[in-house]
């Protein structure tokens, strides 16, 4: 084979490596930053976190549970920072998402654990706002 023939496909080879990595690369950031910009499912309009408040649960460490908005709303227990979570209790995070174009409310839920000061997260849902008006307006919330 020809020298000039093996130095174009090796030169091509280890381009188009270079070449798919770097696309993949960009997809992946491309998702990363489409999962921080939240859209509204009915108008596609971009949603803005409005509220964010913490509640305990009752449920130690990785325990199974009913994971419906209602039992959620029903047991969880307001509290004002992450400090005031127990070792081996489970808390969950709400921050209300109101849509700037149609003002559609969602509620991003994510159910965690506290390890070494870190937050490890057993579940995440996405709910009605209507699931949680009355926790939400019962107890405390702190802005975004």
């Amino acid at each position: 084979m020809d020298i000039e023939l093996i130095l174009g496909l090796i030169f091509w080879g280890v381009m188009g490596g270079f070449i798919i990595v770097a696309l993949i690369i960009a997809m992946v950031e491309k998702r990363r930053n489409r999962s921080d910009n939240r859209r509204c499912k009915a108008c596609r309009g971009n949603e803005v976190p409005v509220h964010s408040s913490l509640y305990l649960l009752p449920v130690r460490f990785n325990y199974k549970h009913d994971e419906s908005a209602a039992w959620y709303a029903r047991n969880g227990q307001y509290i004002q920072n992450v400090e005031q979570i127990p070792t081996g209790v489970r808390a969950f995070r709400l921050t209300v998402y109101r849509c700037a174009g149609c003002g559609k409310q969602e509620v991003l839920l994510v159910d965690f654990l506290r390890v070494r000061n870190e937050e490890s997260v057993q579940s995440v849902h996405i709910f009605p706002y209507e699931e949680f008006q009355g926790l939400l307006q019962g107890g405390q919330y702190g802005r975004v």
